[in-house]
């Protein structure tokens, strides 16, 4: 009986901690692929404020785009992506056909990229990227200019609920099959 009694402690303990470890390294693994998605979106907006650079136009009031960015999404309001342009000096605005009425609450204070998640037109969660550049302006007069871009966090969010989902069922069959053995 003592003999059981040992053997049933000792497996209720490993199981114990195969559930211990097994969370621990859910949480682990969701809270890297949150992460990674987040990276690579503040990747691809860092590559659209590049395209954006290189399209402003300085010698205009408000400044503008020397030609239209090539994704639709900016040409519709609440599209899910964004771009802003402020010249600190004057308050001039220029933005998006996307952002309709609502700007961008963007830092960029300096000429480093900055990112940072906010809210967005129609209440959305959006993460912005913004910075602050110099430009020639009109007369060869030095025009600094605040940019920023942003997208809608939804289909980051819904990817990284899609894999905590999956993950979930995949560690119970792995835990279900540890217990069995």
């Amino acid at each position: 009986m003592r003999f059981a009694s040992l053997r049933l402690r000792q497996l209720a303990l490993a199981a114990a901690s195969l559930l211990i470890v097994l969370a621990v390294a859910g949480f682990a693994f969701a809270a890297i692929f949150a992460d990674h998605t987040q990276r690579t979106l503040q990747t691809r907006l860092a590559a659209e404020m590049n395209r954006l650079v290189a399209l402003v136009d300085a010698t205009t009031e408000p400044p503008s785009l020397a030609t239209p960015l090539p994704d639709a999404r900016y040409e519709t309001p609440a599209g899910g992506i964004y771009w802003q342009m402020r010249d600190p000096a004057t308050g001039a605005l220029a933005r998006s056909r996307s952002l309709w009425d609502a700007t961008l609450a963007a830092s960029g204070a300096s000429d480093a990229i900055a990112a940072e998640r906010t809210l967005g037109p129609a209440d959305q969660n959006v993460l912005v990227v913004s910075q602050t550049l110099t430009f020639e302006g009109a007369g060869a007069v030095e025009r600094p200019l605040q940019l920023a871009v942003a997208e809608n966090l939804a289909d980051v969010e819904a990817a990284n609920a899609a894999f905590r989902s999956d993950l979930i069922r995949a560690l119970t069959v792995i835990t279900l099959a540890l217990l069995t053995t």
